[in-house]
């Protein structure tokens, strides 16, 4: 189990990770945080347990994540409570009207 007052999570080269814990997530009331990158497999996150303290999320290099909650989805709206989301080189502002 993680220190709940971890701050920031770096999620990375895991090419075969196919799920993260929600149960791990949930715990982690402090994380302002979260970067994912090079994990090609990993499909989804449990967005229902992401902290609220969660103040920025980066996902590079996870064609699977950045399919799912690209701004146009119905998972978009999933994460849109987090002030700042890159996915991969793009920027996408939850206070911006996406078409």
């Amino acid at each position: 189990m993680l220190p709940k007052s971890l701050s920031r999570l770096d999620i990375a080269n895991f090419p075969s990770l196919r799920c993260l814990s929600r149960k791990a997530l949930q715990s982690l009331t402090s994380l302002e945080y979260l970067e994912i990158a090079d994990c090609q497999k990993l499909a989804s996150i449990p967005e229902k347990y992401l902290p609220f303290s969660l103040a920025k999320l980066h996902i590079y290099a996870c064609p699977k994540l950045k399919d799912r909650y690209t701004c146009n989805t119905t998972y978009w709206s999933k994460i849109a409570h987090i002030p700042c989301i890159h996915i991969g080189d793009e920027y996408l502002s939850p206070l911006k009207t996406h078409s």
